[in-house]
């Protein structure tokens, strides 16, 4: 597994719109229910000038949402997950909803927040600073909550993150608009485009381009996946992703390669549920169908997972894998235990999300 961290700046607003399966009818009913019925986090609304940052100093999460399919698939998810719910205890709560305009809107703009979901960690004063007008984005450390994969903001992706995010020193943030000098392309591209920035991360792509001789450089090669997954298409029965896959198979950059083949892998495990919910398949292919390809998509990531994304993207893998143990061979079961002994490696035994895997391996034997 490879140190680097892991981006795919193609992961710009619109993605999902691409890639996502179309929610279910009932769905619009339940994006216009109370969001505190859907994620009962203790989320705080308005007034925004004190209570938000009231009682004992937290650093605040701030959760940009719209009534979206990736905004409710993050909520229904999140709902019934309680890692997630431990990670976000630390922080004081806060949504925002821009579409609803107000406050909500001129503090997602002062954000620079254009695009939703997006989570992000403030400090109190910074949150007091942004909602007195006396500051911006770009004047402040702001840690954006980023995905494990290139798809979504899976719950065990987003817990990882909050324990991290709880624990850092702002110190360490580096400014949510304005890559230092110097700084690893690909973190700061991930970096700009989880913080929503996706102006700025444009223009560092358009910058990097320009001033990248090589064609083989990691500025044109996150150019050309980039270009792959906004030309996705997906025609007839196809249970592939053409374009994606196609530059994929072209690629060797190993932190393309995991951001590429885990977008691929939560694509197909949307598209089982999908399937499941309605009565079987989804474009004409089975449930069981887009369960494998999120195995073989899955298995194809972690083969390039980086050291700081193995532990929780190896437990989503390992929750995957379990999903089907019938569909599973001995060949699957037996990388299903390595994975395991990989995270035993890094996390230890007592390591909450090492015994979660090891529960659901403990099922496939």
């Amino acid at each position: 597994m490879h140190r680097a961290l892991p981006v795919l700046l193609a992961l710009a607003a619109g993605l999902w719109a691409l890639l996502a399966p179309t929610p279910r009818p009932a769905g619009a009913a339940e994006a216009s229910a109370p969001l505190a019925d859907r994620w009962d986090l203790g989320w705080a609304r308005g007034p925004w000038g004190g209570g938000a940052t009231d009682g004992p100093p937290r650093r605040v999460l701030v959760y940009v949402r719209a009534d979206n399919a990736p905004c409710l698939a993050l909520e229904r998810a999140a709902g019934a997950d309680a890692g997630m719910a431990r990670a976000a205890a630390p922080f004081k709560a806060i949504v925002l909803e821009p579409e609803a305009d107000g406050e909500d809107a001129r503090h997602a703009e002062a954000l620079g927040i254009h695009t939703a979901p997006r989570l992000l960690v403030l400090e109190p004063a910074s949150w007091r600073q942004l909602v007195g007008g006396t500051a911006i984005a770009a004047d402040l450390p702001i840690r954006p909550v980023r995905a494990i994969t290139g798809g979504h903001l899976e719950p065990i992706g987003v817990a990882w993150e909050l324990e991290r995010a709880s624990t850092e020193s702002p110190a360490s943030w580096p400014q949510a608009r304005s890559p230092a000098p110097g700084a690893d392309p690909v973190l700061a591209a991930e970096w700009l485009e989880a913080a929503g920035a996706l102006a700025e991360a444009e223009a560092f792509l358009a910058e990097g381009l320009a001033g990248e001789r090589s064609p083989n450089g990691v500025f044109h090669r996150m150019a050309r996946l980039r270009a792959a997954v906004l030309s996705h298409t997906v025609s007839g029965a196809a249970d592939s992703e053409g374009t994606i896959e196609a530059a994929l198979l072209m690629e060797s950059d190993p932190r393309l390669l995991f951001r590429g083949w885990s977008l691929l892998a939560s694509v197909f495990e949307r598209r089982a549920l999908a399937a499941a919910e309605a009565g079987g398949t989804y474009r004409g292919v089975e449930a069981r169908r887009w369960d494998r390809r999120a195995r073989e998509t899955s298995r194809l990531a972690w083969m390039d997972c980086p050291d700081e994304a193995a532990l929780p993207f190896g437990a989503l893998l390992l929750e995957r894998y379990g999903a089907r143990p019938a569909d599973l061979d001995s060949l699957d079961r037996a990388f299903c235990g390595a994975v395991l002994r990989t995270l035993t490696g890094l996390g230890g035994d007592d390591h909450p999300r090492v015994q979660r895997a090891a529960a659901v391996v403990a099922t496939l034997r």
